[in-house]
């Protein structure tokens, strides 16, 4: 009696070692996403892990042992339920594994995104007996995985329509990235050359005059030194052998030991603006000298126009003073008249004078 008591101890210690490590298996699918299965090509007969249950939003005693690989494939959306299956016929046949990512709508009519791994297992005639193998819900990755392509097709629209594009330098290695705005900046195809092109000194030196490079690199250690952002102006010849004028703007990252750990920035492409800024001073100083021309005129205008003036207003006073008694009552008011329109006319020309100024 002893002896059997003991081996039914055993026994309830394995049993419950196996419950535990099936509510791990179960939990650890559930956290994951993911489950495994055993399709037996001979019979047609499928084990599902609690986890392929949970991916699906089926309860696992709901179909039980009835749920068959014909049934999963119902879950699968067209024209991806073909496509597994032609994915996992032509592995059968050449006996290789095989992987398929395909879309799913679950029991609550929610649309998932599944990866699948499969591996055969061969009999021993060498004809495939099983198909062993995982499913992952990777709904989550590829919507992030299409946000990042959205937000980097946004960008790179972005940078086409502004002409500007963004880098990044690891430090202290020195490795540089361009966005593809900066190989098109820099007159390059970023489809053909951005694998091929090693962006480095040589390169910036190649586009560079060496004045311009020599300044951009003081800027840029004195930035590491004591500042935590920079900007620069250069020119360049691109690729194409075009002339560009170009400005730059950066940020310095530091780690909590104020260590520079990278520098990100943007370059746009500022050619046409100086135009415009040449293009505006040179219309300024036109009209600066126009309006010094106009000045010296309106000095010259005002003196011409103001001498015939003093000498009508000189000898009607003259008249008056001289030969008052001789003109009469009329001709004196006629010769006031003429005064008093002199100095109406001066006081015009002297208003004229002062909007002018």
């Amino acid at each position: 009696m002893l002896f059997i008591a003991e081996d039914i101890t055993e026994q309830f210690k394995s049993a419950e070692e196996i419950k535990q490590l099936r509510q791990l298996q179960r939990e650890t699918e559930s956290l994951l996403g993911f489950g495994v299965f055993t399709y037996d090509l001979s019979n047609g007969e499928t084990e599902w892990s609690d986890g392929i249950y949970h991916l699906l939003e089926h309860a696992p005693d709901k179909e039980g042992p009835g749920l068959t690989f014909e049934h999963y494939l119902n879950y699968i959306t067209e024209p991806d339920r073909q496509m597994l299956q032609n994915v996992m016929q032509r592995s059968i046949e050449a006996k290789s594994t095989f992987t398929a990512t395909y879309h799913i709508l679950t029991e609550k009519n929610k649309r998932k995104v599944i990866s699948t791994r499969g591996k055969l297992v061969l009999a021993d005639d060498g004809s495939v007996d099983k198909v062993v193998g995982s499913m992952l819900d990777i709904t989550e990755e590829v919507a992030r995985q299409e946000e990042l392509e959205a937000f980097k097709l946004n960008m790179d629209e972005k940078e086409q329509f502004l002409d500007f594009g963004s880098w990044e330098e690891e430090m202290p290695e020195g490795n540089v990235t361009w966005s593809d705005g900066m190989y098109r900046l820099f007159g390059y195809d970023p489809d053909k050359d951005g694998g091929l092109l090693h962006i480095n000194e040589e390169l910036y030196k190649k586009h560079l005059s060496t004045e311009d490079w020599e300044r951009s690199v003081r800027i840029r250690l004195d930035a590491l030194d004591h500042q935590d952002d920079f900007s620069a102006e250069f020119n360049i010849v691109t690729a194409a052998g075009s002339s560009r004028r170009l400005q730059t703007f950066a940020k310095v990252i530091r780690d909590q030991q104020n260590q520079v750990v990278k520098i990100i920035g943007t370059t746009r492409d500022i050619t046409q603006l100086r135009a415009y800024e040449r293009n505006l001073e040179s219309i300024v100083n036109d009209l600066n000298r126009s309006n010094k021309d106009l000045e010296e005129f309106a000095y010259i205008a005002s003196h011409d126009l103001q001498e015939p003036l003093r000498k009508l207003s000189t000898f009607s006073e003259r008249l008056i003073s001289r030969h008052g008694a001789e003109l009469g009552p009329e001709g004196k008011k006629y010769t006031e008249r003429i005064l008093a329109a002199t100095d109406n006319m001066r006081i015009l020309i002297e208003n004229l004078l002062e909007d002018e100024l």
